[in-house]
């Protein structure tokens, strides 16, 4: 933690060579102050995902990777490669209220 400095907070998911264009951007643009970026690994395999992005920024010392959500029940991929994203509504663990989109309305 910096008193003065930057956290980059970024959210991969599927898709580790846009992570390290961004990586590679940041080193790139932002000089002169310190930094840390964090790598929150939304997955759908996390073993493999985490491997892929551990195997990319693995002499990165300014790059921590943090688990993220698992989404693989609302992950569709598409025979061409895409993918996109299921909703469903998600109950809240504290308080069981519905969390997302509900009946066309964020509730």
């Amino acid at each position: 933690m910096y008193n003065t400095g930057i956290d980059f907070v970024v959210i991969s998911h599927c898709k580790p060579d846009y992570v390290n264009l961004l990586v590679k951007s940041i080193h790139k643009y932002v000089n002169d102050i310190d930094y840390d970026i964090y790598i929150v690994n939304n997955y759908i395999d996390e073993e493999v995902e985490r491997k892929e992005l551990e195997e990319i920024f693995q002499d990165d010392n300014t790059v921590t990777i943090l688990k993220g959500a698992d989404q693989s029940d609302t992950t569709v991929i598409g025979a061409d490669g895409t993918f996109r994203q299921r909703s469903r509504d998600w109950v809240g663990k504290i308080d069981g209220r519905y969390n997302g989109y509900r009946r066309g309305w964020y509730v």
